[in-house]
């Protein structure tokens, strides 16, 4: 692994995460940006986007602003193709903020399902009494910290009752189960580049889907909703559909698009990052199951069956939390609620929605942290840590 750069000053002598920006990669950069004046959306935008696909085994990929942007984008593109304002979407109790906020921004109506006990994704029983009483559209599925959800069931579910599925995968690429990675088990899936992720682009995100039609949308709505990402087909198509000529086609605007493109930069870092993704998942998961050698059997631990976990944190659920917190802090490892709890006891929830009774996502939101497992720890940092979790817990 090249030595990586230090941006942040950390307190903490186990850090819950770590830079994936080397110091080589910065100087690769510094010389591309001397030879280079362009640095908006170009080649390398497109260049990093068919590389992903490749190691994703996707057949389309959309490089964006963010995860956050990935998630927004695949909403509304849905949202687009179905022309109704009121979707009905499911949407995991344990997830993340901008999981759950495209919905309610876009008019959707939107129902949490409470977590599975072991691997804190969706509970397949209260998941399957939501589609029975709500008739929703959607599912948008998160596979937490890494560990993939019961998509045998899952996969039944949505084609018994007739939900698209979507894949939040922002802490979880590279994860596998029977020979696929996250991502494709549904409609489409997405990816967060972020600082402290598997891979980091300084902000960025991607959006895949094995759907070209979704995908010619997708492109579209990242870009204003002009068409100029689009196929030669697809750009004759709507020309065609709306008599449009070649001299106004620049500048006409077939969706009501954002503006949530990234740029040759992040697209240039997101390239040298992806060169050593398989090692960086690796040691992940190399991490993962050191802790639970370590750790089972002592305190619950989340768990998934799948080929590969790409292990994003080591989540616990802990009795006496609060003492435990003091005392991984005192012994300098740094750690946070597991992701953000449950969606349900946050503000904005409970502003803008009625009160659903969520008892595993609330025990995750009651007792639930996660401990570093970045790719630069040690399996001796790791037995460290272990070490003192076991002794705070007793």
């Amino acid at each position: 692994m090249n030595e990586t750069i230090n941006p942040l000053k950390n307190p903490f002598k186990f850090s819950l995460v770590d830079q994936t920006i080397s110091n080589k990669d910065i100087k690769e950069l510094s010389n591309w940006l001397l030879e280079n004046n362009r640095l908006t959306k170009g080649e390398l935008n497109d260049k990093f986007e068919n590389k992903w696909s490749q190691w994703n085994n996707s057949e389309n990929s959309i490089f964006v602003n963010s995860g956050s942007s990935a998630n927004l984008v695949i909403f509304f593109a849905e949202q687009c193709i179905r022309k109704k304002q009121n979707l009905k979407v499911v949407i995991p109790a344990v997830s993340w903020s901008t999981t759950v906020a495209p919905g309610i921004q876009l008019g959707m109506n939107v129902i949490l399902c409470d977590a599975d006990e072991k691997t804190l994704g969706v509970s397949v029983d209260h998941l399957e009494k939501i589609f029975k009483k709500h008739n929703p559209d959607v599912l948008m599925i998160v596979h937490v910290l890494g560990h993939i959800n019961d998509m045998d069931n899952i996969l039944f579910l949505c084609q018994k009752y007739n939900v698209t599925l979507f894949e939040d995968c922002c802490e979880s690429p590279g994860t596998e189960w029977n020979g696929i990675k996250v991502g494709n088990f549904g409609k489409a899936g997405s990816y967060s580049f972020y600082y402290g992720h598997h891979i980091s682009t300084i902000e960025g995100g991607m959006v895949v889907t094995n759907d070209d039609d979704f995908s010619e949308i997708v492109k579209s709505l990242r870009s204003h909703g002009w068409s100029r990402d689009l196929s030669s087909l697809t750009k004759s198509n709507l020309k065609k559909k709306y008599k449009i000529n070649d001299f106004k086609d620049q500048y006409t605007f077939y969706y009501p698009g954002f503006n949530l493109r990234s740029t040759d930069l992040n697209a240039f870092i997101g390239l040298k990052q992806l060169e050593r993704i398989d090692s960086v998942i690796n040691k992940r998961f190399q991490i993962y199951k050191r802790y639970r050698y370590n750790l089972e059997g002592n305190t619950w631990i989340q768990t998934c069956q799948a080929d590969i976990i790409s292990n994003f944190g080591m989540g616990l659920i802990i009795e006496n939390i609060n003492d435990v917190v003091k005392k991984l802090n005192n012994a300098s490892v740094e750690i946070r609620p597991l992701v953000c709890g449950s969606i349900g006891e946050q503000p904005f929830w409970i502003n803008y929605n009625e009160k659903q009774i969520l008892p595993v996502a609330t025990t995750v939101h009651n007792r639930g942290l996660y401990l570093p497992a970045h790719h630069n720890l040690s399996i001796d940092d790791v037995d460290k840590i272990s070490d003192i979790v076991l002794e705070a817990i007793k």
